[in-house]
């Protein structure tokens, strides 16, 4: 028999708290130390709780399976340790679940969710069935979030554009895979005018005004040159060459000077001359003005220095609706930069004043359209020169490209009456006017701008030819809407109620809608480029692709449990691809469903893919009731073949849920079901 004094037993509990309650002990000294802590009469209920605090401690660290698989045996040595093993195990795979679904890595987070299986439950289960769902074949790849600022999709290059202050990312899909392109910075031109001043001190008015230029300039369709009389008024004149030199004077023609016929004479005339573009310098040698037949001369025997513009990042961004080109505007001058965001290059700068409004780019991005207090300007992107001016009135700076960016579309309103009017950019001139009664509260055109939808505030979307005035249909809707977009030929418009629902509508069929969808939520709907399908739905739920031509539903919904809007929806140009912005995502790809070939119709399944659907059977066992995520009620017979499914889905089905079904439940004599 060995004494062992008393002090010496208190002491060894002690340190197997210590090792217990240490960040840093190994796994299998705290298996010994709770081992021992346990044999000591009185401290089992101590060690046990100690030591379930340290497994469940360890188990929230874990980082991979081999810890986790360790932890969890560590467990099972707890008296009555019951579900706290697969517990732990759930819980880590928990945790990779929310990992993986915020980096987009949806395989591994299908993976993880059914390892967290273990300890299974209904929220377990629901999670793993929504990630397995029936869009997961058709999704593509993802990006993950990110601080963006700004982001745009170009459905013709698949390329994806993001951009934080001045530094821009690009992804471009290629071969169902997201290739990242090489990140750049963005910046516009600051340019610095060469300015000189004369003063005349003799009254009277211009009667007759001259302007002769002596420049040295490798490339004169950069440079901007603009004479300013004393009241402010500015003319811009063309030097009519390519190239300058310094032994050659170029004489401004007359009818480029004649605004400035009828000003005042005294005060102090400038020469404004810009140099656009980097790379090349030139040189002001001497100019002549000559106002009522008196010249201001002015020569300089080395010339003057015209200042290279300087290249600046800039956060002063605007993007076409395409996501092919953005412009830059510079932050301390006149000048407005064109990117080409596919090819990273920038196409030209042109001398817009600060206080100009973008509206857009043409086709192509051939002409760059602004616009003032009362009129729409046409700058020429080759050449950086204005090229025409549309008197629009007031109406500028609410007037809009069409989608195909041949027009421009003028809405203006007076006296009751709403006047509409096409602009032909080609011609600077209307090609097409339409004159309706009272104000409107939403319109919409088609992508060519050949008809308007016209939506009333007595629940009525009007649709008119605006080519030659007629009413083509009047569509009356339920509710008053909070957006119409009309498919690209004008043949079927889509409605948007606020967060109650969609529905479709052909122009030729205008009595009754061929889709119709509620449900509480944010809705949106975009067509195609060619107006053949149709996004509908609202990021809660998923959105579904259909035929706008006979509102068919073409496949499963695209990434439901989003939970946000995001900021994108879109087809890619061939329409083979449905771009998405997601939860914690910058946006997904999906695989777009294709339209049935002879005008077949495909269905959704009722026994989907994903296997989530409610179900329940009658007693007798001769009826199945089954209720799906779009809020539907189908009875169908138990003895049901694959090829009837879906025509006897049809026959007897229930509408009306403005959610998924959730609960189904049947009488005892199987009469009657409740949902």
């Amino acid at each position: 028999i060995v004494a062992i004094p008393f002090w010496y037993t208190q002491l060894l509990p002690r340190s197997y708290v210590a090792l217990l309650t240490s960040e840093t002990v190994e796994l299998s000294a705290a298996r010994d130390a709770y081992i021992n802590f346990r044999s000591f009469p009185g401290h089992v209920a101590s060690a046990d709780n100690l030591y379930r605090s340290f497994v469940e401690e360890k188990a929230r660290d874990a980082v991979d399976e081999q810890q986790i698989v360790e932890i969890a045996e560590m467990a099972e040595m707890l008296p009555g340790a019951g579900r706290l093993p697969a517990e732990l195990r759930a819980g880590f795979w928990d945790r990779k679940v929310s990992a993986a679904t915020r980096l987009e890595h949806r395989d591994e987070a299908l993976i993880a969710s059914l390892q967290a299986l273990v300890s299974s439950t209904p929220q377990r289960r629901n999670r793993a069935a929504m990630l397995v769902a029936d869009d997961y074949p058709r999704l593509l790849t993802s990006l993950v979030a990110s601080e963006y600022s700004n982001i745009v999709f170009d459905p013709a290059n698949k390329l994806l554009t993001e951009t934080r202050a001045a530094e821009v990312s690009q992804w471009s899909l290629e071969q169902n895979r997201l290739q990242r392109r090489e990140s750049w910075a963005i910046t516009a031109l600051e340019v610095t005018p060469l300015v000189r001043r004369v003063i005349v001190d003799r009254d009277g008015e211009v009667g007759r005004v001259g302007l002769t230029l002596n420049l040295s300039h490798a490339r004169a369709t950069d440079l901007r040159i603009k004479v300013i009389a004393p009241s402010g008024r500015a003319v811009e004149v063309d030097v009519g060459v390519g190239r300058a030199s310094s032994n050659q004077d170029l004489r401004i023609p007359a009818a480029q000077l004649s605004a400035l016929i009828g000003e005042p004479l005294n005060g102090t005339w400038s020469l404004s001359v810009r140099d656009e573009e980097i790379g090349i310098a030139g040189q002001l040698v001497g100019w002549n003005l000559q106002l009522n037949s008196q010249g201001l001369v002015e020569d300089f025997q080395r010339g003057l220095n015209l200042s290279d513009p300087v290249e600046r990042e800039t956060d002063n961004l605007w993007f076409s609706d395409d996501g092919r080109y953005a412009i830059a505007r510079a932050m301390q001058s006149d000048s407005a930069r064109v990117w080409d965001l596919a090819f990273a290059q920038p196409v030209r700068a042109v001398a817009v004043n600060e206080l100009e409004q973008l509206i857009g780019l043409s086709a192509g991005a051939r002409l760059l359209v602004t616009a003032t207090q009362d009129q729409v300007n046409l700058w020429d992107t080759s050449t950086g020169n204005r090229v025409a001016t549309l008197p629009v009135g007031a109406a500028s700076a609410t007037s809009r490209l069409t989608a195909d960016g041949t027009h421009l579309f003028v809405q203006r309103s007076s006296d009751g009456d709403s006047v509409f009017e096409l602009w032909s950019l080609d011609n600077a001139a209307i090609s097409a006017q339409l004159e309706t009664a009272g104000t409107p509260a939403l319109v919409s055109l088609d992508a060519s701008g050949s008809r308007v939808a016209i939506a009333d505030y007595d629940h009525a979307v009007r649709i008119w030819n605006l080519h030659d005035g007629t009413l083509v249909a009047q569509v009356d809707l339920f509710e008053q809407p909070s957006e119409i977009r009309l498919a690209a030929g004008g043949d079927v418009l889509g409605v948007v109620y606020g967060e109650s629902g969609a529905s479709l509508w052909r122009v030729d069929r205008p009595q009754h809608p061929i889709l119709e969808e509620f449900g509480d939520g944010r809705w949106r709907l975009v067509f195609s480029a060619s107006g053949s399908k149709v996004l509908v739905g609202r990021a809660e739920r998923g959105f579904q692709v259909y035929d706008s031509s006979n509102g068919h539903l073409l496949g499963p919904p695209l990434g439901p449990g989003g939970g946000t809007s995001g900021r994108i929806l879109t087809f890619s140009s061939d329409e083979q691809i449905v771009v998405t912005g997601g939860s914690g995502s910058l946006a997904r790809f999906w695989r777009a469903p294709t339209i049935a070939l002879d005008g077949v119709k495909i269905d959704q399944p009722i026994w989907s893919a994903a296997g989530d659907a409610v179900a329940i059977v009658t007693p007798d066992a001769t009826t199945v009731v089954v209720g799906d995520r779009q809020g539907n009620v189908h009875i169908l017979p138990a003895n049901i073949g694959q090829d009837e499914l879906a025509t006897a889905a049809d026959d007897v089905s229930f509408f009306g849920h403005n959610d998924e079904i959730r609960i189904l439940a049947v009488s005892t004599d199987g009469s009657r079901v409740v949902s």
